[in-house]
């Protein structure tokens, strides 16, 4: 299933699969080349947006 997140700096979506975001915890954004970090927290409220636990 894929899961869309919103980079914080450009509000691009970053849409990719359930298990990519469960392992990354660093990742850069394609259009703003900003470095994100999505935590245990943020992943938590990312799977609970889209109707799945982590």
């Amino acid at each position: 299933m894929s899961l869309r997140y919103e980079c914080p700096n450009c509000h691009r979506p970053i849409i990719r699969n359930g298990s990519w975001f469960k392992a990354v915890s660093t990742f850069h954004c394609d259009a703003c080349k900003a470095k994100l970090r999505l935590g245990y927290s943020a992943k938590l409220a990312l799977f609970e947006r889209h109707g799945k636990a982590a």
